[in-house]
């Protein structure tokens, strides 16, 4: 089978990762792998954050926390609780992937680019967990003091996520996927 393909159809989202640093190159041919995919009208309106410092994590994983619970989905909520409160699963690494925020068509460039981040690091043998909660970072009125903080520039916002480390021991086995969502018309 071809090697992409491949990687495709093996790669899973991991959750429990180990406190094990990545390396700068590696987190270098991710983000550049991420600024190669496709953009809307080739905008490329979109701003990458890429933090390894576990207190500017732990931070934003609170302020996620707090609004997700301030929305009430308990059910969120309660996958947080099960990850011993922890977002983003204890990743050395997160990615938080911004776009312009009056455009709506930047949502399908960054999802766009964190697919490719995600199969790029699956090809270095580094594991990841899409974070779509990054979304609320927007809503929350700590945001303008975080974009300061994080560098992101001013009329963007958090749209998505991306966690990478090296999965802890454990089984991750491919979830079943749903039959019937293909129609072929010729």
């Amino acid at each position: 089978m071809n090697e992409t393909l491949n990687i495709i159809l093996n790669r899973r989202s991991i959750r429990k990762y180990l406190d094990k640093k990545i390396e700068k190159p590696d987190l270098d041919s991710i983000v550049e792998a991420a600024i190669m995919a496709p953009s809307a009208m080739n905008s490329q309106d979109w701003h990458f954050c890429v933090i390894s410092n576990r207190e500017r994590i732990n931070e934003i994983n609170n302020i996620i926390k707090e609004e997700i619970i301030n929305e009430g989905k308990k059910f969120i909520v309660d996958k947080i609780n099960e990850a011993g409160g922890d977002v983003f699963r204890g990743a050395p690494v997160l990615v938080i992937v911004s776009s312009k925020e009056t455009e709506k068509s930047n949502i399908m460039s960054c999802a766009a680019a964190t697919q490719n981040m995600v199969i790029a690091a699956e090809a270095l043998n580094i594991n990841s967990c899409w974070i779509g909660s990054i979304s609320v970072l927007g809503q929350s009125s700590q945001f303008d003091n975080l974009r300061t903080k994080l560098q992101i520039p001013d009329g963007f916002i958090p749209n998505n996520g991306l966690v990478l480390g090296y999965k802890a021991d454990g089984d991750f086995p491919m979830p079943e996927r749903k039959s019937e969502t293909v129609t072929f018309i010729s």
